[in-house]
């Protein structure tokens, strides 16, 4: 009912199950979940820059702002008066969940399928690896290939 099985909710599947049936119940499970998940990093990053937008805002009342550059370093004065002129855009809030497994797997494959065909390089690779952010991994591994195409058409054309 609730979208919890036994594969997510950390209880000891029966010893019959099997692997495979285990890793359906659990993709089920999160799939019936997600909605919670999104909702809890849409209110976290509300949050956040609502926060923010407090910082900025008591900036802007002189009793508080007085009050503050009393109690605080004047570096941190100086800091905070630098806040006050910032948009919220300029503060960069976002939220982003690590990649599971099964992204990685993902990802590590079109890295070998580009790199079987030529598409990219060892150095390529190795850069694209090191990417914790799976969306930013692909598309640096789309720039990579794009540019090691054009690459070769201008050996190809320079050859002729």
């Amino acid at each position: 009912m609730t979208g919890l099985n036994e594969a997510r909710d950390g209880s000891q599947p029966t010893k019959d199950s099997l692997v495979g049936l285990q890793k359906l119940a659990a993709a089920a499970s999160n799939t019936a979940t997600k909605h919670i998940l999104q909702s809890l990093m849409y209110i976290t990053v509300r949050v956040c820059e609502n926060i923010s937008l407090r910082a900025a805002d008591m900036l802007n009342f002189p009793l508080t702002k007085n009050a503050l550059m009393n109690s605080i370093s004047s570096f941190n004065v100086n800091t905070l008066e630098q806040i006050e002129k910032l948009n919220i855009h300029e503060f960069g809030i976002f939220l982003d969940l690590e990649p599971d497994e099964e992204e990685r797997q993902v990802l590590e494959k079109n890295i070998q399928i580009a790199l079987q065909s030529g598409g990219i390089d060892l150095e390529d690779v190795i850069d694209l690896r090191q990417i914790s952010n799976i969306k930013l991994a692909n598309q640096l591994l789309k720039i990579r290939r794009k540019k090691k195409m054009l690459q070769q058409e201008a050996l190809y054309l320079l050859r002729q």
